[in-house]
């Protein structure tokens, strides 16, 4: 016995790559773009979304969060970058999700690091406090 069903089936996602390792980056700063790709099996277009989830999701920007995708028609580019408010490992999961019901991950993380500045000046610092050199006079 066979069914047929009028209209598209729902589209079948896939992304590549699968995560995004950023280079260690300064508080406060933000990093160069790095992208992955979705692309849809199918026919027809729907609708997508990006949501992100996990304990630094601030740390991460996504461009663009949304948009429409049709089945066959090649890849599109997300773009993220990374800008840790703290520092220390920082991570985050991306859920694209389509109209059609189909999502797919990409987890993110990176390592944010305390700019430079603060400290001992140049050559150690030390000095002060001690006697002249060569005693008490």
């Amino acid at each position: 016995m066979f069914f047929y069903k009028e209209g598209s089936d729902p589209l079948t996602l896939s992304r590549s790559p699968s995560s995004l390792t950023f280079a260690s980056q300064n508080t406060g700063t933000t990093s160069a773009a790095q992208s992955f790709s979705i692309s849809a099996t199918g026919t027809g277009t729907e609708s997508y979304s990006i949501a992100k989830t996990g304990a630094n999701t601030a740390d991460f920007s996504v461009s663009p969060s949304s948009g429409n995708i049709t089945g066959g028609a090649g890849a599109t580019s997300i773009s993220v970058t990374f800008s840790p408010g703290n520092s220390g490992a920082r991570s985050a999961t991306l859920t694209i999700t389509l109209s059609g019901g189909a999502t797919t991950t990409v987890t993110v993380s990176g390592t944010g690091q305390l700019s430079g500045g603060g400290g001992l000046p140049p050559g150690g610092g030390g000095g002060g406090g001690g006697l002249p050199p060569g005693g008490p006079t």
